[in-house]
């Protein structure tokens, strides 16, 4: 079937993801010295590479996540085993020693190593998966799969050369393998890298979507009841929001009832076939001065001209 091809010019500009205390968040990351580029009451934004990596406060209404611990007290159960984020990183050892300061791990924790670099995998307090990758190949790294360390060159890939914290890949578990790819590449047009009979790759915008099989049946379906499959969410800039969602609606694809307009612009949230939210977003052409945008809508217009600027050079 062809691909939809829907938002192959619609750039990827944000993850966000979900944590429970923000303001110990925000603490551990200044260990990272990694700079805030938005903050606000519920949401704190860093640029990492050409995304924006947003954080935002649970919800104090996500009853069917939230459990009581021992302490009689309520706690927020946010933990999503089927979604990770991949960060390349100039310094592996320095972000594991910046966590064992932080008491996020133990000091004697340790990097694991490949033929495609370093990687560390790390569950924060919250239930969060974040994967942890060095390049230690130069250039010629460039086209590993940062997250499984493959050395075959991929077609495609994120480049992973240069000296920052940079969002390099979302891993997701999936239930049905090729209804997801489907949905990813045939529907919203991403470009299939490479695939098998357990997992898929693709090109989305700047990084690479991986999507494997759930390891135990049930597991991606059991997250979604538990509404924890929300934590990690991805957005993308559209110019024409309304023509990208009435496509996606005759495809029988589920948006929200109507389309939002915030002071961070236009949005509408679709859903993927495992009930993760996608969230597509668009400018307001009619509010142009950044005065009337939130920090964290300021952010995203940015982010989006710059996007839309390096496309329009390819």
């Amino acid at each position: 079937m062809k691909a939809r091809n829907l938002l192959v010019n619609a750039p990827l500009i944000m993850l966000s993801r979900r944590v429970a205390d923000l303001g110990r968040f925000k603490k551990t990351m200044a260990a990272h010295r990694w700079p805030i580029l938005g903050n606000e009451r519920t949401c704190v934004v860093y640029k990492a590479g050409k995304v924006l990596l947003a954080f935002y406060a649970a919800d104090g209404d996500l009853s069917p996540g939230s459990f009581v611990g021992g302490d009689g007290k309520s706690s927020f159960l946010i933990h999503n085993a089927a979604s990770s984020i991949v960060i390349a990183v100039p310094d592996i050892r320095k972000v594991i020693d910046n966590l064992a300061k932080c008491e996020c791990i133990t000091a004697d924790c340790a990097e694991s190593l490949s033929s495609g670099g370093s990687t560390f995998s790390y569950v924060d307090d919250y239930g969060n998966s974040t994967i942890f990758w060095q390049n230690n190949q130069g250039t010629r790294a460039r086209k590993v799969d940062p997250g499984t360390g493959d050395r075959r060159p991929i077609r495609g890939a994120a480049r992973n050369n240069d000296q920052t914290h940079r969002l390099s890949g979302v891993h997701l578990l999936v239930a049905d393998l090729q209804r997801s790819v489907q949905f990813y590449h045939h529907v919203l047009g991403l470009k299939l890298i490479e695939s098998n009979r357990d997992s898929a790759m693709l090109n989305i915008s700047t990084l690479t979507l991986t999507l494997t099989v759930e390891p135990v049946c049930g597991l991606v379906a059991s997250l979604n009841r538990s509404q924890r499959l929300s934590g990690d969410r991805i957005t993308f800039a559209v110019t024409d929001i309304e023509r990208v969602v009435q496509s996606l609606l005759t495809q029988g694809i589920t948006s929200s009832a109507s389309i939002e307009e915030p002071l961070i612009g236009r949005r509408d949230l679709i859903s993927d076939p495992d009930g993760r939210l996608i969230t597509l977003w668009e400018q307001r052409d009619h509010i142009r001065s950044p005065k009337y945008y939130t920090q964290l809508g300021r952010q995203l217009v940015a982010q989006s001209e710059e996007r839309a600027a390096e496309l329009d050079m390819s």
